[in-house]
């Protein structure tokens, strides 16, 4: 008994034993993980993650942080050197300064267990810092901002003094800042919305800062606003207000989502916020200069000043640089001049076909507040016949062939009439029937067209690409119909259709597209030209069908050379082209205006001459 007890006790041992070695051991972080982490946290001027044995950084560093106005370094390991229990740790700085301000620091990992802990001292952020000091920037003048130029090195953008529209919150109660807010933004032309939220944001007694203008370009009556005031301020501007908007953009001041983990920019700077202005603000705005150096903690920031011993670094400013664009000053004025005293939304875009060089884009002002004319998405009814009427005949239909322009023709379960205003033949070619607006003749081809072709002949046209301009920018979108009902209304832009959309923008793309025999990309920064991907090429005719179809549409344009026109969706289109420039204008119908697409067209291709 007692040896099989015996027996018993030494198995179990046995076993247990086994049982242990099958357990892994619990895992221990390795110091080069420890540094990675510290690194990335103080890259972000946090100790998020960090294990801390000694010291209190998370105390600490906002302090030894708060007078870099924002600004935290890019830190990087640069070396560890591990033994069983400490891990020394080199760690490289690189502050983006008007030129890389870098340094190396000294940190110390101690292992704890199965964890790597940090020693802490302010000497881990600079090798200078000590118990009493913290780190100051101080900044220079803002640096000169770069113009921005035209055609033929035309001036558009320079700095001179404007005024500053804005939201004195400070004068109103709180339950009047949203009425304010939605008027000073009507009167500024930019979006209500938008800015309502930001005064919300802003502080009870905060200035919110709208747009600046001109002083001769005041809005009458804007300071009839309860809170709406002004201050003179010296910033790059236009040379009108609202002057090719949608491609120049705005300027504003960093708020603190501007200012990101590595960013050089400080709350207040002038920065651009939309547009160019906003995609080339680096280039633009050049650096600040700046000088950094030890402060005393219990010293208010802004009131040292650096000495010889405790200077850390100084950089001087670096002048921005120059931002050429295709933007035709002539041609702008022009299209401003057409547009600016439009109380509806109106918009024009000029391209030049030889390569697609954006001359001009103006907006009125209430398209203005979104760019319509390069990110509007309207339905352009027959202004996108070329596109329709390739479709169709790369689904092989005969674009010469004679149809009947009846009153009306039902397809699938809709009804379509011609309007009363067509003036066209009984009997006419389908190519005809675009140039004339039958939208009988039309509905009716297309229960024949292969819905794939529609977004093929778009592309082969420059239309439905997502294209990097610099600036936001709607190339349209002309997806497949389902049915024999969408086709029609996508064919004749009567109706959702396939939900086709395009803004000024694409309709000229597609009108130089026409006129040049093959895809036509736009761009406005020399340099920054895109490319359309997989569109199959024009044949010799194609192209000559839809100059054809163009030219057949141009008796009320001149001097357009090729025209087409349409409404739909309670706007009015008229595009076309003249042998170098194609001319987009879209209007919103309210029936009250006089004026006509065929007038804005009529207006800006003259200033091309």
């Amino acid at each position: 008994m007692q040896l099989r007890r015996s027996l018993a006790v030494t198995l179990g041992m046995v076993l247990l034993a086994g049982c242990a070695n099958d357990v892994e051991p619990e895992k221990v972080a390795t110091p080069h993980d420890a540094a990675d982490t510290l690194a990335a946290a103080l890259s972000k001027g946090s100790v998020e993650g960090i294990r801390v044995r000694e010291g209190k950084p998370k105390d600490e560093l906002p302090v030894l942080l708060e007078g870099m106005n924002g600004m935290v370094p890019e830190v990087t390991v640069a070396h560890v050197s591990p033994s069983a229990q400490v891990a020394n740790v080199k760690l490289d700085y690189r502050w983006p300064l008007s030129s890389p301000w870098t340094y190396q620091t000294d940190a110390v990992l101690v292992r704890e267990g199965t964890e790597w802990q940090l020693n802490w001292e302010p000497s881990v952020l600079h090798p200078k810092l000590t118990a009493e000091t913290r780190l100051e920037r101080q900044r220079g003048d803002a640096s000169e901002r770069g113009n921005i130029t035209g055609r033929d090195d035309a001036v558009l953008v320079e700095s001179i003094p404007v005024q500053m529209l804005g939201l004195d919150k400070s004068a109103i109660e709180p339950d009047e800042v949203e009425d304010s807010a939605r008027r000073v933004a009507e009167k500024a032309e930019i979006d209500p919305d938008a800015f309502i939220t930001k005064a919300h944001h802003a502080g009870a007694q905060e200035w919110v800062d709208a747009v600046p203008v001109r002083s001769a370009d005041l809005p009458a009556d804007f300071l009839a606003i309860p809170g709406a005031a002004l201050r003179t301020v010296t910033m790059p501007a236009p040379r009108t207000a609202g002057y090719a908007h949608a491609l120049i953009g705005r300027m504003g001041y960093a708020t603190a989502e501007d200012v990101t983990p590595g960013s050089e920019i400080a709350i207040g700077e002038l920065v651009g916020v939309s547009g160019l202005q906003k995609t080339y603000d680096k280039q633009l705005r050049g650096s600040t200069g700046n000088k950094v150096f030890l402060a005393q903690r219990d010293e208010p920031i802004g009131v040292g000043r650096p000495t010889n011993a405790t200077l850390l670094a100084d950089f001087p400013d670096v002048p921005g640089n120059a931002l050429e664009t295709t933007i035709d000053d002539t041609i702008q004025t022009a299209a401003e001049d057409a547009v600016k005293n439009l109380t509806i939304p109106v918009s024009v875009v000029v391209l030049r076909i030889e390569d697609g060089a954006i001359m001009a884009a103006a907006d009125s002002p209430d398209a203005r507040i979104t760019d319509e004319s390069t990110t509007g998405a309207f339905s352009p009814g027959l202004a996108a016949a070329p596109v329709s009427a390739l479709a169709l005949a790369r689904s092989g239909v005969d674009l010469t062939e004679q149809v009947d322009c009846e009153d009306e023709v039902t397809v699938g379960s809709r009804t379509f009439e011609n309007p009363r205003t067509y003036r066209g033949s009984t009997k006419v070619t389908l190519s005809r029937a675009f140039s004339d607006g039958c939208l009988t003749a039309i509905a009716s081809a297309a229960e024949r067209l292969d819905g794939a072709k529609l977004s093929e002949a778009a592309t082969s046209l420059g239309l439905g690409q997502d294209l990097d301009l610099g600036i936001p920018n709607s190339m349209g979108a002309f997806p497949a119909p389902a049915d024999a009902v969408a086709k029609a209304e996508a064919l004749t832009g009567a109706g959702a259709g396939a939900d086709i959309r395009a803004s000024a923008l694409a309709m000229a793309t597609m009108a130089a597209s026409v006129e040049a025999k093959q895809v036509v990309s736009p761009f406005v920064v020399p340099g920054r030209e895109p490319k359309v991907e997989d569109a199959v090429p024009l044949t010799d005719a194609e192209a000559k069908a839809l100059s054809d179809l163009m030219r057949a549409g141009a008796s009320s344009y001149r001097p357009l050379t090729g025209a087409t026109s349409g409404s739909s969706d309670g706007r009015v289109w008229a595009v076309g082209q003249t042998a170098d420039y194609a001319v987009a204008v879209v209007i919103a119908d309210d029936g009250k205006t006089r004026t006509t697409p065929a007038q804005i067209v009529r207006t800006v291709a003259n200033s091309t001459r």
